[in-house]
């Protein structure tokens, strides 16, 4: 019953494409100073709020890029 289903091919494509989505996010932290995340964390700052507050809002564009290629190369498959 789940062959052929749209659940199972989303599940594939999103498993063949997460590769690429890897890709980009991280190319964009190795381009994010340490030093960042180390000044906030000596300033009592979390782990957890540092992820969201620090390095999500800076690499918001390549996380929304990563997701755009995917979505394209998922799109293009499953047509």
């Amino acid at each position: 019953p789940v062959y052929g289903t749209i659940g199972a091919i989303m599940l594939a494509q999103v498993l063949v494409n997460t590769v690429f989505g890897t890709r980009v996010i991280s190319a964009a932290l190795i381009q994010v100073h340490p030093d960042l995340a180390r000044a906030a964390m000596l300033g009592g700052v979390g782990r957890f709020t540092v992820m969201f507050r620090i390095l999500v809002p800076i690499l918001r564009t390549q996380i929304f890029n990563g997701w755009l290629l995917v979505f394209a190369r998922a799109m293009r498959d499953v047509g």
